[in-house]
């Protein structure tokens, strides 16, 4: 199994599987805001055994839960992605925008907090310019 991991004065300060990590498009780590500073990310491939080993120790606790049963149940919901952990953000435009992610569709989008709906691919390139 292949998980991302941050890694701070030599020591794991979070972790991420490979799969949860994906449609992250942009170079900053999203699901890894909550860490506050700066740390390495480093790709590792291992056993399953030891990857959940890892997981379970440094899964984000609170918003991982509900996210992680909405995945089990491939519930057709948007939810802050990357294991929940997601924040909104505003655009240089104005815009509060949340990346999310949902498990039905198993697709990753921006939510618009303002209209309180997904955008579109070419909407997000041109707010985000």
């Amino acid at each position: 199994m292949k998980l991302i991991l941050a890694v701070a004065a030599g020591q794991i300060i979070g972790a991420l599987r490979d799969d949860w990590y994906k449609g992250a498009e942009y170079d900053y780590p999203h699901g890894w805001k909550h860490l506050n500073g700066a740390f390495d990310q480093v790709d590792l491939d291992c056993e399953e055994e030891v990857s959940f080993s890892i997981l379970r120790h440094y899964k984000p606790k609170s918003e991982s839960q509900d996210f992680d049963k909405a995945c089990e149940e491939k519930q057709d919901v948007w939810l802050p992605a990357h294991r929940g952990t997601e924040k909104e953000f505003t655009t240089r435009s104005g815009k509060r925008l949340l990346y999310c992610f949902n498990p039905a569709l198993d697709q990753h989008a921006y939510l618009d907090v303002n209209e309180d709906r997904i955008l579109g691919d070419q909407e997000v390139s041109i707010i985000l310019q």
